[in-house]
Parts: C-alpha cells; sequence; structure tokens
C-alpha cells in the first residue's frame, strides 16, 4: 500500500475578505467597497538554512 501524504492548506478570516496558505503560495482576497474582488499572491520561498536548522532541532527534541 502506498503511503500518499495530503496537501495540507489552511485559511483565516480577515475583514470583508479570506486568506489562504498552501505550500508555494499565500492568497488573500478582500471585498472592495465598490464590491469588487481584488486578491494579493505571495509565493513562499522556504530559506534553506531555516529548513537545515528546523531538522536539527527536531533531532535534538528526540534525545531528550
Amino acid at each position: 500500500m502506498s503511503n500518499k501524504t495530503c496537501p495540507m492548506y489552511g485559511g483565516q478570516a480577515v475583514v470583508e475578505g479570506v486568506m489562504f496558505g498552501g505550500k508555494n503560495v499565500t492568497v488573500t482576497a478582500i471585498r472592495r467597497k465598490d464590491q469588487s474582488i481584488d486578491f494579493f499572491q505571495i509565493n513562499n520561498h522556504e530559506n534553506q538554512i531555516i529548513k537545515k536548522l528546523k531538522k536539527f532541532l527536531f533531532f535534538g527534541e528526540l534525545s531528550l
């Protein structure tokens, strides 16, 4: 049996809108006063140093 991992997505309410975060992008959509919908998109780039540091800290906790 293959172990498939589902992508993790999350959302949060903002004033007159909603924010969604995925693995590679975060998007916020808002409703303007003229009833139009505008959105902002930010690409997530994980810092390689932080990625390695997270792994190191995780293994440090296992040794306790």
